[in-house]
């Protein structure tokens, strides 16, 4: 009988966990020329980073990947900001994914212009 309570004590656990995680709800891309760098600040609000948060972010320029970032946790909890030294000139297309730790995937593009 007690490891039937437990079962389902863990099996609802789980379910309480997958029925708060969502997707990031938004995702702003910007180029800093003068410091090289893009700029990411994704949007995800979450009330324990510790459990539900950011856990990868891949960054892609002109389709080819160029940088994966892994995270643990998300110490702020409206969201995520993040920096990639890169070069870039104008009509390079940087192309973001974020991967919510619980589920759920956001992906902005961003052209650089002068």
């Amino acid at each position: 009988m007690i490891k039937i309570c437990m079962f389902t004590l863990i099996i609802l656990i789980l379910q309480v966990n997958i029925l708060f995680a969502h997707r990031p709800s938004g995702m702003d891309l910007g180029y800093d020329s003068n410091k090289e760098a893009l700029d990411i600040n994704i949007f995800h609000n979450t009330p324990n980073g510790q459990l539900h948060y950011i856990k990868k972010v891949v960054v892609y320029k002109n389709n080819d990947e160029l940088k994966w970032l892994s995270f643990v946790e998300q110490p702020d909890a409206p969201g995520l900001e993040a920096k990639v030294s890169i070069k870039a000139v104008s009509g390079d297309t940087f192309r973001v994914k974020a991967y919510c730790k619980n589920g759920g995937i956001i992906e902005n593009v961003f052209v650089v212009s002068n």
